[in-house]
């Protein structure tokens, strides 16, 4: 399937010459799919601060924040021009991007950022210009009501007197005004700060305006209140100047605009016509500055000259292009930089040739250099996975738990076809399995179009159709559509318990017989019926005991791939120590491993298949008898964990599974006994054994004065570095000895999960059903009334199905096949002390981006 290069990796070293690495790193990061060439670099300047190319990625992280500031404080504030901005196609952008230099776009973004930002200062100007002679508008205006609403008034007015020419006060008294506008949320406190700095000599009259404000720095909407503030004095001098001073601090600490109140109605009317003239020149300003600054933002959001239909915007073309430079001079940052640059890497040896004809493409008057890497004591080579659309999700799968080791059994293989057979059994269900296909499906159709606007959609569409898949078969195989009605594909083997008169009155609903020529010991019978031939047969559904049939079923079923599942793993144990010629491994533990498990689990998988094909019933000779495999000695049916627990204690069993059962068991637990102190004991004392030997050669050789190889780190077989210490080793087998035993055990018992989610599964179907559509049908009205309350209960039981089984049940039963594959399956094998393969591609590095 195309899921692991087992060839070599090349470890040698790149040999560039300064004045065109750039090109030679480019062509190896650009699209390695089509070059058929994966080359991952090692950093050489690991144990030291300088970096090479620093400046340039100090010059393209400003370059980015220019962008930022163009695309979010600039484009974002228009909606329409945003959603431009937000196309990407990486594709078409490697067409663009040929003619792109870093230089030129540098300049460009500068030029755009100070021309900006000189926009941005001058529209918050104009802007704040128009809103202050609005507020300036709405004082004028509040005046003139005032003035036209009571000319005089007040205590000193004449009696009958009225209109704007009679004084307010007597001639020897002066009230003074101050007024302003402020934010409607802040008047309460300017209010009250009014009234205790004045000392109750302030009377303020507010009201609200009649507009909202807009904002010159945010550009969102603010509402506001217009006020005017009398008090009595002149402000000249004394205590009345003081008192104006101190009302016109207070109004300005808390954010108010003051303006000049109109001295009478003549006033207020002359300066409303003057301030609304303004108003319009203003806005009139604003508008045609706005019109330019879109035009310039026009520019920004189409796409570069000479770009073929449906490309990117230009800003996000110059987005990508410093994402893929900064990407190419971190990659040169890892070189060693002197009169040539040299950096060790890593390819598949398969690619060898493709890796030098791509080097012979660059344009280049000096060649570059592929020479012999040093080696590197302790350093393994990254484990390089080769995968597809369909594998590549389930590759992720594994590599979230841990990376493979390098030439090791890798679980993704097996994973892409039990990951979604487990998950179907957990869901198993035709018409909800049919609806997950469907959406499979539809993504898989649509994931071309959502390649770049939804990745993760295409990247899981193939994972979405096997789920699917899976959960439609393992529907057919439980007959269990919607957990509401079974599909009669097939002539059932059992038919209704016949009855006559008085008998039907005590007739057991749902009883049923099997039919008269059903072949139930599979003898071939001429024209008899065999067993149901695909699933569970329809008539089970709905009798008295089908719970505890198909629960009975479903445990055993987990049982039986569980333990499937889990020898699996000890065979890919096998392979691993095979292929490292590691018998050690081999002969002390993968042996009484399957020794261990075979014995034991394997017997009770045996026990389960043979008990379902073989029917056990009484004993021979008694009557009514119908078992063709009774036998002298059999008590009744036997209990498979009673049988097992006889295994375990070495008791005689009561109810054999078949005749000198017990002996056979006996024989078994022996084996499974000693299969324990196998795995236990001989291992760490051979490799004590062999790490004597080696010493022993070592000194030898140092007497005959030949020099030996650099030591390699002593691992003791089980990965630890370093010096052997046989305490150790010994501590960490009997540590694996008693996780394995344990474990499998354990392990045993958590592939009922698979049960229980199905269970689950099956029964909130029947409840979602139930309390929906089967209480409407059960209503007693007109057809009218029913069909308009089916119509919403079926709403109501189709939205619950689609939230509850179709996405929460659905994440319920992936997260617990992903505990199978990874604690009870992979345990048995896998070693995650790998590092992943990664090869320097710019397509990819943009699309994660």
């Amino acid at each position: 399937m195309g899921l692991l290069r087992s060839e070599d990796m090349k470890h040698m070293m790149l040999v560039l010459p300064p004045k065109d690495a750039k090109a030679y790193v480019e062509a190896i990061g650009l699209d390695p799919d089509k070059s058929a060439c994966h080359i991952q670099f090692e950093d050489m300047n690991e144990n030291m601060h300088a970096r090479p190319f620093r400046k340039y990625i100090q010059r393209l992280d400003e370059m980015e924040r220019v962008i930022r500031y163009l695309t979010n404080d600039v484009i974002a504030k228009d909606e329409e021009m945003a959603k431009e901005v937000q196309k990407t196609n990486i594709d078409q952008y490697f067409e663009n991007a040929k003619n792109f230099s870093l230089d030129k776009i540098e300049r460009n973004l500068s030029e755009l950022y100070q021309q900006f930002v000189k926009f941005q200062d001058n529209n918050e100007r104009l802007m704040l210009e128009k809103v202050l002679s609005e507020e300036e508008y709405e004082v004028v205006a509040f005046a003139g009501e005032l003035f036209k609403e009571n000319g005089g008034g007040g205590a000193q007015r004449k009696r009958g007197a009225s209109g704007i020419t009679v004084p307010l006060l007597s001639d020897t008294q002066v009230l003074s005004t101050i007024a302003g506008v402020i934010d409607e949320k802040e008047f309460p406190k300017l209010e009250r700060a009014l009234w205790r700095a004045s000392r109750g000599k302030a009377f303020t009259v507010p009201k609200d305006c009649s507009q909202e404000f807009e904002d010159p720095k945010t550009g969102g909407k603010v509402r506001k209140k217009k006020f005017v503030a009398y008090f009595q004095g002149s402000g000249e001098s004394g205590v009345s100047g003081a008192l104006v001073t101190k009302v016109s601090r207070v109004c300005q600490a808390w954010g108010a605009n003051l303006y000049d109140w109109p001295k009478n109605l003549q006033d207020a009317e002359e300066r409303t016509g003057r301030i609304n003239t303004a108003k319009q020149d203003k806005t009139k300003a604003l508008d045609t500055f706005m019109q330019f600054h879109r035009a310039e933002m026009k520019l920004l959001v189409d796409p570069v000259e000479g770009a073929v239909p449906d490309s990117n915007s230009r800003i996000e073309d110059w987005r990508l292009f410093c994402r893929q430079e900064k990407a190419t001079y971190a990659i040169m940052n890892l070189f060693d930089v002197g009169m040539t640059m040299r950096c060790k890497i890593w390819f598949p040896a398969v690619d060898e040739g493709a890796f030098h004809d791509l080097l012979s493409r660059v344009d280049s008057k000096i060649r570059a250099i592929l020479l012999p890497a040093a080696a590197d004591a302790g350093i393994s080579p990254p484990t390089y996975i080769q995968v597809n659309d369909l594998t590549a999700p389930w590759q992720e799968v594994v590599d979230t738990y841990g990376i493979p080791n390098y030439k090791t059994a890798n679980p993704a293989v097996i994973t892409t076809v039990t990951f979604p057979f487990v998950f179907g059994m957990m869901y198993g269900d035709i018409g909800h399995g049919s609806l997950l296909l469907l959406a499979g499906l539809f993504c898989v159709m649509k994931g071309e179009q959502w390649k770049y606007k939804f990745p993760i959609v295409n990247y899981a569409r193939y994972l979405i159709c096997q789920m699917g898949f899976f959960a439609v078969f393992a529907g057919f195989m439980y007959n269990d559509l919607f957990g509401i009605v079974s599909l009669p594909l097939f002539e059932s083997r059992f038919e209704m318990e016949p009855c006559h008169g008085d008998q039907c009155m005590g007739n057991v609903a749902g009883t049923r017989l099997p039919v008269e020529k059903f072949d139930r010991f599979n003898e071939g019978l001429d024209g008899g019926y065999g067993p149901y031939p695909f699933g569970l047969d329809p008539a089970w559904h709905g009798t008295n005991n089908e719970l505890l049939f198909v629960n009975n079923m479903k445990m055993k079923l987990s049982v039986l791939i569980g333990v499937l599942q889990m020898l699996l793993g000890v065979a890919l144990r096998f392979s691993n120590a095979v292929y490292d010629k590691n018998g050690v491994d081999l002969f002390f533990e993968c042996i009484p491993m399957l020794i261990f498990m075979v014995c034991f689990f394997g017997y009770m998988d045996f026990m389960i298949v043979y008990k379902w094909t073989h029917v056990i019933g009484g004993k021979q000779g008694d009557p009514g008898t119908t078992n063709k495999f009774a036998f002298e000695g059999s008590n009744g049916p036997p209990g498979l964990i009673n049988s097992l627990i006889c295994m375990a204690m070495h008791q005689e069993d009561a109810q054999p599974l078949w005749e000198n059962a017990a002996s056979t068991a006996n024989y078994l637990m022996l084996f499974t006994v000693v299969s324990v102190p196998w795995i236990l004991g001989p291992k760490p004392f051979i490799l004590k054994m062999q790490h004597e030997r080696k010493v022993k050669a070592k000194e030898e050789k140092a007497q005959l004065g030949i020099e030996d190889e650099a030591d390699e780190a002593e691992v003791g077989g089980h990965g630890h570095g370093g010096e052997f210490e046989f305490g150790e080793i010994l501590i960490h087998q009997i540590i694996e000895t008693i996780e394995y035993v344990l474990g499998t055990v354990s392990h045993t018992a958590s592939y009922l999960r698979i049960w229980a989610l199905s269970l689950a599964h099956q029964q909130l179907s029947v409840v979602f059903y139930s309390k929906t559509i089967q209480n409407g049908l059960a209503l007693q009205v007109s057809p009218v009334i029913m069909g308009a309350v089916l119509f919403f209960l079926f709403g109501a039981w189709f939205a619950v199905t689609v939230g509850v089984l179709l996405m929460m049940d659905v994440l319920e039963c992936f997260l617990h096949t992903l505990r199978l594959h990874w604690v009870e399956f992979q345990s048995k094998f896998y070693k995650n002390d790998g590092y992943k393969f990664a090869p320097f591609s710019i397509k990819t590095m943009l699309l994660e981006d």
